[in-house]
C-alpha cells in the first residue's frame, strides 16, 4: 500500500513530492517538470538587464507614490506645510522635476536593457 508521503501534487506548478528509499527516515525530494534559473555564466547580461529595467522604472514609480500619498488628506496636509518652509517641494514642481528626470533617466535605462539582452 503506498502512502500518501510516495508521491503528491503540489499545487498548480507541476512540482512533485516524492518519498526515496523506505528506511526508517525517508529522504524526500521536490521533482520539478522546468529546468532551474540560472543566470549565464560570466555575460553580466542579467546585471544589465536588471539594472537598466531599475532606472527606467525608478522615477515613474516616485511620481506615482506621491500622487498615492497626496490623496491622503491627512499625509497632503501634512506636505503642504513642510513644502511651505522650502520653496519647490510643493507636489506639483516636485512630480514636474521628477518627469524632467525620468525624461533622461527612462531611456538610459531600457538601453541599458537592451543591451543586457543582447550581451545574454
Amino acid at each position: 500500500m503506498e502512502s500518501a508521503l510516495d508521491s503528491c501534487r503540489l499545487g498548480h506548478l507541476g512540482s512533485h513530492v516524492v518519498r526515496l528509499g523506505s528506511g526508517r527516515r525517508p529522504t524526500i525530494a521536490v521533482h520539478t517538470p522546468w529546468p532551474p534559473l540560472r543566470p549565464p555564466p560570466g555575460s553580466g547580461g542579467g546585471t544589465l538587464i536588471g539594472l537598466g529595467l531599475l532606472f527606467a522604472w525608478l522615477p515613474l514609480a516616485m511620481v506615482v507614490s506621491n500622487v498615492l500619498v497626496a490623496t491622503v488628506a491627512p499625509a497632503r496636509r501634512t506636505l503642504d506645510r513642510e513644502a511651505q518652509a522650502v520653496p519647490g517641494t510643493d507636489l506639483v514642481s516636485a512630480n514636474t522635476r521628477l518627469l524632467k528626470v525620468m525624461l533622461v533617466i527612462t531611456p538610459t535605462g531600457l538601453f541599458l536593457a537592451i543591451l543586457g539582452i543582447l550581451a545574454v
